[in-house]
């Protein structure tokens, strides 16, 4: 909650969906409506899906894009802009998805206060979803989980094509580093060559020195 509301989801590595372990399925949404969470409806889910990415507009045989007016917007803007409303205080955006894909589309990246809500029934499916959200929209960002057991943290991280993976953080502030962990504390942050860039830590004037050698 505290990292996809804050700045309105703007960060890139801010969560784009959670995937919840249904033994606490029903707990884990009542707490975050304690927390001024909406869950959408199926008819509102539909309404955000033609808001947030409508048809036709990054160009035929293109990626849907997410409609850039909702970037950085509150809940209750995107909400009225989308066809129905929520209370001016809402947190977050719930949407229940039932698998990542093209077939739903709010688990994509969509850098607004809108969270795909996903359930599994073991460790390894709930591996195998985030596995295809990082494929889908996120190959060597960033990947986190929530867990007592350091060796299924460490299970996590091995299997996760991320440069970053974040245990027991909120994934913004977790990401940037220096609050929640060791990571350098930086806005820029590099994906390796999973993400198609050059560098796979956190970029620092360090990235920007040339350093001599001579042998």
């Amino acid at each position: 909650m505290l990292s996809k509301s804050f700045d309105n989801g703007m960060i890139c590595a801010s969560e784009q969906a959670v995937i919840l372990d249904e033994a606490i399925y029903d707990a884990a949404l009542a707490e975050f409506r304690t927390l001024h969470a909406h869950l959408a409806t199926a008819e509102e889910k539909a309404k955000l899906e033609t808001f947030l990415f409508p048809v036709g507009a990054a160009g035929a045989g293109c990626e849907p894009k997410v409609n850039s007016a909702a970037v950085g917007q509150s809940p209750a803007w995107i909400a009225e802009q989308a066809g129905f409303s929520v209370p001016d205080d809402t947190s977050l955006i719930l949407v229940e998805a039932d698998r990542v894909g093209a077939d739903e589309p709010l688990t994509r990246e969509k850098l607004c206060p809108v969270l795909a809500v996903l359930r599994t029934g073991s460790e390894q499916q709930g591996f195998d979803l985030a596995a295809d959200m990082v494929a889908f929209h996120g190959q060597g960002h960033s990947a986190v989980i929530h867990t007592e057991d350091p060796a299924l943290a460490e299970a996590y991280g091995r299997r996760m094509k991320t440069v970053r993976i974040i245990v027991n953080a909120p994934s913004s502030q977790g990401a940037i580093g220096g609050i929640y962990n060791s990571l350098l504390p930086s806005l820029t942050l590099g994906c390796g060559s999973w993400g198609s860039t050059s560098v796979s830590n956190n970029v620092s004037a360090a990235q920007l020195l040339n350093v001599k050698r001579v042998s």
